[in-house]
């Protein structure tokens, strides 16, 4: 790997991290503010709408980038 490809892996832990601080502050905020089932019931509309986002993406990103064909020996 090159060197700006090992930074950028080296990186996922603390990206992780930061990520996991700001869902739980996100997720205690909203539960102190809303109460407990309806908490919750957000944060996970939340998430949903943040998976698709991401899938929706992901999918036109891998549509949108040319494949090359394989070459075999």
């Amino acid at each position: 790997m090159t060197s700006w490809k090992v930074r950028l892996f080296s990186l996922i832990p603390v990206l992780l991290a930061l990520a996991r601080m700001v869902s739980v502050g996100g997720g205690a905020s909203l539960i102190s503010s809303v109460g407990f089932t309806l908490g919750w019931s957000l944060y996970g509309l939340l998430g949903l709408l943040l998976g698709g986002v991401c899938w929706v993406a992901v999918g036109r990103g891998v549509a949108a980038s040319p494949v090359s064909p394989r070459r075999e020996h």
